[in-house]
């Protein structure tokens, strides 16, 4: 039987209080990972493609550090990282609690490897996510900042690099 892929979003106001910035909801992931394991556990054709929200991680410190307009404003460089350091520990929480539950996951760091222009991702490259896949370990993607060629950089939402990442595994082939 065929490998059946399911894009998954955990979304930011699940994960996170967003009431407190920086503040996760240790539980309710440690619950998600479990429920996730269970699924793979009972489905070994079963892929997915995990997605985190940013919360009150990636909101709090979009809005401090005023990334709203992107880093085409003066002395932005600090923010674009402070933004990206915020999102990345959450989704470090996320990766971490699927690892002790038992999941394969590993982290996909959008604003390492994707590159935005006017909002939109210019190319999604997906030999890492599809090796990944191959060996039956979860990519884990989360809601990012983008160097963006256009305005300096972007916020990417979970849902659209869930979605250029759906798209483009389509276009290779791959049911989802």
């Amino acid at each position: 039987m065929a490998k059946r892929l399911v894009c998954l979003k955990l979304g930011g106001s699940l994960i996170t209080d967003k009431a407190t910035p920086m503040e996760e909801k240790k539980a309710v992931i440690v619950t998600l990972a479990g429920q996730i394991a269970a699924a793979l556990q009972k489905d070994k054709n079963l892929q997915i493609i995990i997605g985190n929200g940013a919360g009150s991680f990636g909101h709090y410190a979009v809005i401090t550090h005023h990334m709203q307009n992107g880093l085409n404003e003066p002395d932005k460089n600090m923010g674009y990282t402070y933004v990206q350091q915020a999102v990345a520990k959450l989704n470090r929480s996320i990766v971490d609690a699927l690892l002790d539950a038992g999941v394969p996951a590993m982290s996909f760091q959008a604003s390492s490897s994707l590159i935005g222009n006017g909002g939109s991702i210019q190319k999604f490259p997906l030999e890492v996510i599809e090796e990944a896949m191959s060996h039956n370990i979860i990519p884990v993607m989360y809601g990012d900042i983008l160097f963006d060629t256009k305005n300096g950089s972007m916020i990417a939402s979970t849902e659209l690099l869930i979605g250029a990442a759906a798209a483009a595994l389509v276009h290779n082939g791959h049911t989802i």
